[in-house]
């Protein structure tokens, strides 16, 4: 059967499509696990120092083989994680993706700021697999964990080779491509959690375990015998005959009988009806025992013949016996060519490179061959543009539609705003841990009367702490004339993004706080209008007036109070309630382009989670881009709920890559035209965004 050259098929469609992997593996394991997903359509991102991953410097006759077969397709970046620039661009990165990969030493991810606790508080949703060695507990973490002394100590060397001859360690990466399968099931386990939770979790992958893990019931045997089997070589401990046999022109045959049936029709074939009474052979037990002096009476027979005329024989008499191939054979096989186990794919440096294809066969979602493995630093403009442009001018090559100035768009990385009480100490010093995108430090209503003085005083020293963490902090004052001027003097700092004024019920007030920022802003020599301002709406006054509210130069947020809203209306802060004046502010605030901060119903009942995520939900619903948390469970729920789906990115990117500004089009078979597109690019800016 003649080859025929395989193109790769960019735009095919696959089960896994929409989720984004950061792969900062080296060498094998690491690189199979995303290889797997790769090849089932998961965005896959080799984020690579600047000589490469070590797999691109595996090479046979100067070609990178290894990299261009576990390398496919995948997307490479250039990050190097040594700078100060390299961590920068993973913090951004992480946001973005649904799965991380790394396989360093224990404790290096954490020495460079990326713990799973630091990872997770960036996106609570990320799935973080952590491969090493020995696995990230226990007295060996730290030992150099090359598959070499995994495939030595997880007892698969004692198993392998002859009895009369030292343990035999494979002459591949056998340890690292078993733990690249159970890495690469581990991530879907997680992938279908967090599409029912929201959340990701860390996976820690050592070597050792699924080495030892494929080696049948060896501890369950040893605890039922004391015994150490000896290493057999070709024969199995639990069947006879079982082994490879030389033919007559030196090559090899496998032969496995281990059925009482098999080893009957065996002796017939060969001639040797006699041994099936024989008592060194009548069954299997008693053929163990003498599995030397069957395996030369099967052996001389096919010694009689070559390879083509044993495979002839024995495959007519029904025994199952199969050809002992190297990979010249193997390629060549009628089976291998009929199924394209293997492919010839179009290689830019040499021409046309053979390998494996992708396995398993789906036959509703197969897998794929996209593209070929990527040069080094091939995708960085691709990969790293958004982090530093627009959304669309990343995923579309042409302008956007023409809108009116986004004031608040610059800052809708917001999702949570974490309030914590000024004097808090001990909760402010974690507070870039709880995953929040904002930290709201409080001066209102957390801090009775007497203590408000202290909390001033106090607000240096958690500003400096927080602006140290790079955390967006605003500061929630005191709208009232004997704290306001107080207030606002000890909040306007270097560090501070904004200022949260509570109980907003006019312009006038916003533009006088905006002013007294003015004169603070140039006494602290801190650049003109870099302090903004949210608005926060918690009267029937306030909501009436947010149509002025929106003119104030300052304001990057309308914010919406649902407990004292409900408060001066003499009710209950229900969803019901509320509804209206939420969504007025919500309304007000989004067609002025500024941000809306919620939530759109009370969060008082911090341990009522499912009611919390209702509201939530009920929130993002009515236009809200953040809401506010007052406990750090709170925080993921909104996280999640701000987090596009990786169906809805898939959808979005498929939108965003067919549209054109010359009328609508369809996307599976549902028509698209400029509202939907908008939409679409909308939910690949959420996605972009860090949290």
């Amino acid at each position: 059967m003649n080859r025929t050259i395989t193109s790769y098929q960019p735009g095919t469609r696959c089960p896994l499509d929409g989720i984004r992997v950061l792969d900062l593996s080296r060498l094998v394991a690491g690189n199979m696990v995303s290889m797997q997903l790769a090849d089932f359509g998961a965005e896959v991102i080799k984020l690579e120092p600047p000589e490469g991953d070590p797999l691109r410097h595996w090479q046979t006759k100067g070609v990178s083989a290894y990299w261009k077969v576990y390398g496919r397709n995948k997307k490479s970046v250039v990050v190097d994680l040594k700078t100060a620039r390299g961590k920068e661009i993973l913090s951004k990165l992480i946001p973005t993706a649904d799965v991380l990969i790394e396989s360093f030493r224990p404790g290096v991810m954490e020495a460079m700021g990326f713990a799973p606790e630091q990872v997770q508080g960036m996106n609570p949703r990320v799935i973080f697999l952590r491969v090493s060695g020995w696995g990230q507990t226990g007295p060996y973490r730290n030992k150099p964990g090359f598959g070499s002394l995994v495939e030595a100590m997880s007892g698969f060397a004692a198993k392998n080779g002859f009895a009369d001859r030292p343990p035999a360690l494979p002459n591949m990466a056998l340890a690292d491509m078993v733990a690249g399968l159970y890495g690469a099931f581990a991530v879907l386990l997680a992938v279908r959690e967090q599409e029912r939770s929201g959340l990701g979790q860390v996976i820690d992958l050592s070597l050792l375990e699924p080495l030892h893990a494929i080696l049948g019931p060896a501890a369950a045997d040893y605890s039922l015998t004391g015994v150490v089997p000896p290493r057999s070589g070709n024969r199995s401990s639990l069947t006879a005959p079982r082994n490879v046999y030389a033919t007559a022109e030196g090559k090899w045959v496998a032969l496995s009988a281990s059925t009482q049936s098999m080893a009957v029709r065996l002796f017939q074939a060969i001639g040797r009806p006699d041994l099936i009474t024989d008592a060194r052979f009548k069954n299997n037990s008693d053929r163990l025992r003498h599995s030397a002096d069957l395996d030369a009476i099967i052996g001389s027979f096919i010694l009689q013949r070559n390879l083509p005329d044993n495979l002839n024989f024995f495959e007519e008499a029904r025994v199952t016996v199969g050809p002992v191939y190297d990979v010249s054979q193997f390629q060549e096989d009628p089976h291998v060519l009929e199924r394209g186990i293997l492919v010839d794919v179009e290689d830019a440096e040499i021409g046309v490179l053979r390998m494996a294809a992708p396995v398993p066969r789906l036959s509703r979602t197969p897998a794929a061959l996209r593209k070929a493995a990527p040069s080094l630093g091939e995708n960085q403009a691709e990969i790293l543009g958004p982090l530093e442009t627009s959304t669309e001018e990343h995923f579309k090559g042409h302008a956007k539609p023409q809108k009116q100035p986004q004031r608040g768009r610059a800052s809708l990385a917001r999702r949570s705003l974490l309030y914590i009480p000024a004097l808090a100490e001990r909760y402010i010093e974690r507070a870039h841990e709880r995953g929040a995108s904002s930290i709201v430090l409080d001066l209102e209503d957390s801090i009775a009367a007497e203590n408000k003085n202290a909390a001033r005083q106090a607000l240096a020293s958690a500003i400096e702490i927080l602006r140290s963490r790079h955390v967006d902090l605003w500061i929630r004052v005191n709208n009232h004339p004997d704290y306001l001027e107080l207030d606002l003097s000890a909040a306007i700092k270097d560090g501070v993004a904004g200022i949260v004024l509570p109980k907003v019920e006019g312009e006038h007030e916003l533009q006088r706080v905006s002013a007294l920022i003015d004169q603070l802003e140039n006494s602290a020599q801190i650049q003109s209008g870099s302090v903004r301002l949210a608005a926060l709406v918690e009267t029937p006054k306030g909501v009436a007036a947010v149509q002025q509210l929106v003119s104030v130069k300052r304001l990057a947020a309308l914010a919406f109070g649902p407990e004292d809203y409900a408060t001066s209306m003499g009710l209950e802060p229900t969803l019901r309630v509320v509804s209206y004046a939420a969504h007025s502010v919500a309304l007000a605030a989004r067609t002025a382009d500024l941000e809306a901060w919620g939530p759109a119903g009370s969060i008082a009942e911090f341990k009522n989670l499912s009611r919390f995520r209702r509201t939530i939900q009920v929130s993002v619903a009515a236009g809200f881009t953040a809401c506010f948390c007052i406990h750090p469970e709170q925080v993921k729920i909104v996280n999640q709920a701000y987090e596009p789906t990786a169906k809805q990115v898939a959808w979005a990117r498929a939108v965003v890559s067919a549209f054109t500004d010359g009328g609508s089009i369809a996307v599976d078979g549902r028509m698209v035209d400029q509202p939907v597109y908008q939409r679409a690019l909308d939910i690949l800016d959420r996605l972009l965004r860090p949290r």
